[in-house]
């Protein structure tokens, strides 16, 4: 289950960070659907580390990666030419309950 595991986490970072990003820098377009799919991506990242909770020690490694492939569909699907090339969030703040401004 490692790698698996491993692989969930970083894709569901990444479409974590995709969502963060344009909730951040496209707060006109703000919907209803960007805010469940931050909370369901939420959940199922915090279910994971649940079942496997070795996976916890590995975020600091695995969301540097997952954040740039975030910040690529992001780039892609917003036209946005300026998203910073480092997380503008922590890893606690990504999995917290805030969103950001």
């Amino acid at each position: 289950m490692g790698a698996s595991a491993r692989r969930e986490l970083r894709t569901r970072l990444a479409r974590l960070a995709q969502r963060l990003l344009k909730w951040r820098y496209q707060p006109e377009l703000r919907s209803r659907s960007w805010r469940t799919t931050i909370r369901n991506q939420r959940h199922e990242i915090r279910e994971l580390l649940k079942e496997s909770p070795s996976l916890e020690a590995r975020l600091p490694e695995i969301f540097p990666d997952a954040y740039r492939r975030g910040r690529g569909d992001a780039l892609d699907e917003t036209g946005l030419l300026d998203l910073p090339e480092t997380a503008p969030f922590t890893i606690a703040q990504a999995l917290g309950d805030e969103l950001p401004e």
